[in-house]
């Protein structure tokens, strides 16, 4: 890893703030990685991972409760992070195929969020067990279609590498990943992650990329 690289991501850790990638642009020669195609540009990812992600807070009595960033993980965040990996861990050309691979399996059959949340008490962070005290769902717009999550892991801060490709991690907050059915959903134009329980409830709203992918490709 780069030097100012690590100098950034010892600063995120001591302030608790998100990690920035440098905003330096990277040419690279194009190269098929399977459904990301031919993928060419700028070292993006810092600025990919902020445009899928989105910040909420929920509090009582003015003293805050729950502090949630989530971020959707979608197939164009997946293409940033994939060229991360393999331009900060310089992969050969088969094990860069081999990450992009593993993407595209996971981002077929599950809608992924990764969700860095900060509770007032600790004993409330717990959203990876099944006797939480919160209750995270995906809904469609009207609220008539609602899935719970297939898969949750809790990530750890320990783990260099998840505190760079997540970049709002950090020593206050605990990281989980979320993993929904997506055949449930697919059809959906937006899609509403909800958090909720008796301490609060959250709301985060993205545009479902793939409808609107899809309306772009069959517009005139």
């Amino acid at each position: 890893m780069k030097t100012r690289h690590l100098f950034l991501l010892i600063l995120s850790s001591l302030l608790g703030v998100t990690a920035c990638t440098p905003g330096k642009n990277v040419s690279r020669s194009p190269k098929s990685r399977h459904f990301f195609d031919a993928f060419v540009g700028e070292n993006n990812y810092g600025q990919t991972f902020d445009k899928w992600t989105q910040t909420q807070r929920t509090q009582s009595d003015f003293d805050l409760t729950l502090l949630a960033d989530v971020t959707f993980w979608t197939t164009k965040l997946r293409e940033a992070y994939v060229d991360e990996a393999a331009e900060q861990y310089r992969l050969p050309e088969d094990e860069a195929k081999a990450l992009a691979y593993t993407e595209q399996i996971e981002n077929e059959k599950y809608f992924v969020f990764i969700i860095s949340a900060t509770t007032r008490e600790l004993k409330w962070n717990d959203l990876d067990s099944s006797k939480s005290i919160w209750r995270v769902t995906l809904e469609d717009k009207s609220q008539n279609m609602r899935v719970r999550a297939e898969h949750v892991q809790k990530l750890s801060y320990r783990d260099e590498r998840s505190r760079y490709f997540y970049q709002r991690m950090n020593r206050f907050n605990e990281t989980y990943k979320f993993l929904f059915p997506k055949y449930k959903m697919q059809k959906a134009k937006m899609l509403s992650l909800y958090i909720a329980g008796p301490r609060g409830q959250l709301v985060f709203k993205f545009d479902n990329p793939e409808r609107v992918a899809q309306a772009e490709s069959t517009s005139p």
